[in-house]
This record gives C-alpha cells, structure tokens and sequence, in this order.
C-alpha cells in the first residue's frame, strides 16, 4: 500500500505498475541511447524529428532515446507472439513550441501479439484506468486509421493533396478542407463521407451509426465493426461514457493501420496520454506480430492535480542535547501517528510545518505522567 504522505509523483508510477502487472505486463528496461540511425530510419513516427545526437567513444553517431516503442519494436524477437511490457523511462524531445530539448518522464505499455478484439479493449481499458489514476474527469478519444486509409483510398486523390487534406482534418477546419478539395473532383457522398470526419455526434453510438452511414467500401465497414466490439468489450469494465469518437486524430499511415487514441483530463489544454496500433512499425524491423501501445506524459500532468501545501511537514521536532535515542523515539512516535516530521537543532527558515514541537516538553509530559 502506498504511503499516504507520498507525494502524487511517487504514488502515481506505483499504482500504475501495480495495474499493470495485474494484467501481466512484465517491465522493460533500456538504456538512455540507441544508434542514430534507429531514429534517422523511423523519423515519421516520432513526434518530432529533431534527435540529440553524440558520437561514440567507438565513433559510432548515437542518439539520446526520443522514444522507447521504437526500441522495444527492434529489440523483439521474430519467434515471440505474445510480450506484455510496461516501462518508466525518460526521453529527450523537443516539447511543443519549444526551442530547446527537455527531458520527459514517460510511462507506458506495449502489448505484441495484440489482435484485433480483446487485446484492443484490453489495453484501452488500461488507457482509460490510468487516466482515472490521475483524474477522475477524462475521456479517451478514439480513431480508427484504417477507416481514414479506406477513405483516403477510395478518393484516389495524389499524395501531396492527401497531406493537405489530413492535415486539414486534423484540425477540424471544414474552410481548409474544402480548399484541398476544390479541384478535386468527388461524388456528393464522398464529399459528405470527408467532412463527417469533423462533424460526429458527441454519443459514441450515434457516431458510429453516422460513419457506418457514410462508409464507401467494405474496409471502412469492417475498421466500424472492429471498433463496435471494442467499445462493447469496454462496456463490461464500464468505461463506454468515458470514450468519445474522434476521426479527425490522426497518426502517420506509414507505422498506424487501425486503432489509435488520446487522453485528457480536466484542467489540461493538451492530450496526456496517446497509443494506437502500430503493425507497420513491426514490418518495418522484418516481423510479422501485431501490436498495439500507449504512453503517459508525466511532466505535463503534476501541476493538474498536486495540490498545493500551506507547509512542508507536520510537525518540525526541535531537540537540543538529547540522546539520538530520545530523539529517534520520538520521531518514531509521531510519524506512528500518520504524521510527516522534521527533526532538526534548530528552527529552519525555509522549511515550513503545520506545528513547532520541543523535543524538551515531550520528554517533560512523559516524566509528570509517569508521577
């Protein structure tokens, strides 16, 4: 059980490996760099291209991690159908709108081997349970890539115009979409079928019905059938409210072939958890496994839901020449009582605590108790 005097920053990875493992998640642990030609060969499914680069004592060109899904992917073995793995790592990136790199904690999950079905709602739940870890307003936000891929195939539009166009739908701007379509020739169906995209239904049943309606082709069908029995398996940990269908996020068709999605949480501008399935990204390495992932962004999160302390300890134990006996009863004492403390020989100025104690008049109470 963790200690209720932790701070979130440390209760919240151990809760998180504690579910994890509930699941049978294994950790995987890596180190701080790779080669740079890991990164340099798979630039597309990071979320920024920029890499902190050194050279070796060996004079091999070697990278600080941006990524820990990219490592796990090379580090997998052909013959291996099923590895669950949970990490705590740090990566150097770029944060949004940044000049310079910053080091991240991040916490995640991989599950190779994950098919299409349960291993899906299994780790959307995950997902959806670690949100609820940090707080319980969130909702998860869910794609699907092959039902965009379908789209964008039955278009038959060039690829440059293809770009402009996801971009576009990423932004939920129908004034840009209808830029990137104006010579384009498309049926009314196929116009309405785009720009659905940004316009679904807040309930996830209406939603789906709307995209079912306008689906082209067998393979935008069966990516809505997929995700109906995804969110019918949800529906038993009873997280369908929490879910939301939102086919304008998008991730690189190149490594994404189906599901992906985001969280947030109240108070926060910004997604702090993302994954989706990533098949591709193992084709890419020679293997034939699916798998399917999510990341937890740890440095955006403490400030939404660390509250503020009017003090650093509950009690400040101030001894003078005491035994370190006497003073380690003490402490031993007071922290017995659920209680933080600070013992020190004199009163610190930057330390703050809820009360001052006297190591003296505890040790007085005690005598005239004993009388």
């Amino acid at each position: 059980m963790a200690n209720p005097n932790m701070s979130w920053e440390e209760r919240l990875p151990m809760q998180l490996r504690s579910l994890y493992r509930s699941y049978g998640y294994q950790i995987y642990k890596m180190s701080d760099f790779e080669t740079y030609d890991l990164y340099r060969e798979n630039k597309n499914f990071l979320s920024d291209n920029n890499v902190l680069t050194f050279t070796d004592i060996d004079g091999r060109l070697m990278a600080l991690k941006p990524d820990v899904t990219i490592s796990i992917a090379k580090d997998t073995k052909p013959e291996e159908m099923i590895r669950k793995l949970f990490y705590s790592e740090h990566v150097f990136r770029r944060m949004p709108g940044a000049n310079q790199f910053t080091e991240i904690k991040q916490m995640g999950l991989e599950y190779i081997g994950a098919d299409t079905g349960y291993a899906e709602a299994e780790v959307i739940s995950l997902a959806c349970q670690s949100l609820a870890a940090i707080n319980q307003e969130y909702f998860l936000g869910v794609s699907h890539m092959g039902y965009i891929s379908a789209l964008m195939d039955e278009l038959k539009i060039d690829d440059p115009t293809q770009e402009i166009l996801l971009q576009a739908i990423g932004r939920k701007s129908a004034g840009d979409i209808a830029i990137a379509l104006k010579d384009i020739c498309l049926t009314k169906k196929q116009q309405a079928a785009v720009f659905s995209l940004i316009d679904l239904p807040a309930s996830l049943d209406e939603a789906l019905d709307q995209l079912r309606s306008m689906a082209l082709n067998t393979d935008m069908l069966n990516a809505i059938s997929e995700l109906e029995a995804v969110f019918s398996a949800c529906e038993v940990w009873g997280l369908k409210p929490r879910l939301r269908m939102e086919l304008s996020l998008l991730n690189d068709l190149e490594y994404y072939n189906g599901i992906v999605f985001q969280g947030y949480i109240k108070g926060l501008p910004r997604a702090i958890l993302s994954g989706g399935r990533y098949d591709k990204l193992l084709q890419r390495f020679g293997k034939s496994q699916p798998a399917l992932g999510f990341a937890i962004y740890l440095n955006d999160i403490w400030g939404a839901f660390v509250q503020p302390r009017d003090y650093d300890v509950d009690i400040l134990l101030i001894y003078t020449d005491q035994t370190p006996c006497q003073i380690a009863e003490a402490v031993q004492e007071i922290l017995a009582e659920g209680k933080t403390v600070l013992a020190a020989k004199d009163i610190p100025p930057e330390i703050s605590a809820r009360q001052v104690v006297q190591l003296n008049d505890i040790l007085a109470t005690k005598e005239n108790d004993k009388c």
